[in-house]
C-alpha cells in the first residue's frame, strides 16, 4: 500500500485506498483493505525518489547561495566573516541556516533511514525558531517601542470640560 503524492490522483482513487492511506499514516498496526486501482497512484514514478530529489534540491539551492555569497563578497572586496555590509551579513546568515537545514535533513535520513519523517519534524521546528527569531529582531528594530505616544492618545492637550461634554 502506497500513499499518493499527487492530490488529484489521490482524490480519484477508491475510498478503500484512501482508508488504507489513513491507516498507514495514523494506525500502522491496523489491517489494510483489499483494493484495486484503475489509475496509477504515482503516474510519474517519482514517489520512491522524493527524499533524494529533496536532497538534490537542497544541495543545488545551497550551491547557488554560496556562489552568490562569494560573488557579492568579491564585488564588495570584503571578507565573508568580517563584514559590516548588511546584505552580505544577511546572505551569510541565510546560507548558514540552509547548511544547518541540509545537515539536519541528511543526518536524520542517514541515521533513521530514508522512510523516516523525523528530519521533516526537526526541520519544521528549526524553521519555526527562525521565524520566531526574525520576528523578535524585527520588533527590536522597530520604531514602535521608541515613541511613548499611543494611537489611543488624543492629539494635543484636551480640556477636561470639552472632553466631558463629548461624553
Amino acid at each position: 500500500m502506497k500513499n499518493c503524492s499527487a492530490p488529484l490522483f489521490f482524490f480519484i482513487q477508491p475510498e478503500e485506498l484512501k482508508y488504507n492511506a489513513f491507516v498507514k499514516t495514523k494506525h500502522p498496526g491496523w489491517e489494510y483493505l483489499e483494493t484495486a486501482t484503475k489509475i496509477s497512484e504515482d503516474p510519474l514514478g517519482i514517489r520512491a525518489y522524493v527524499n533524494q530529489l529533496t536532497l538534490a534540491q537542497f544541495i543545488l539551492y545551497i550551491a547557488a547561495s554560496v556562489t552568490l555569497l562569494f560573488r557579492k563578497s568579491a564585488v564588495l572586496s570584503q571578507s565573508l566573516f568580517k563584514t559590516n555590509h548588511k546584505r552580505l551579513v544577511m546572505l551569510r546568515s541565510t546560507t548558514i541556516h540552509f547548511l544547518i537545514i541540509l545537515a539536519v535533513f541528511e543526518g536524520t535520513k542517514l541515521y533513521y533511514g530514508m522512510g523516516s519523517d523525523i528530519g521533516g519534524y526537526l526541520i519544521a521546528t528549526y524553521i519555526s525558531f527562525m521565524i520566531f527569531s526574525t520576528s523578535y529582531q524585527g520588533m527590536n528594530r522597530s520604531d514602535f517601542f521608541i515613541y511613548t505616544q499611543s494611537f489611543l492618545d488624543f492629539p494635543g492637550k484636551i480640556d477636561d470640560a470639552i472632553f466631558f461634554s463629548l461624553i
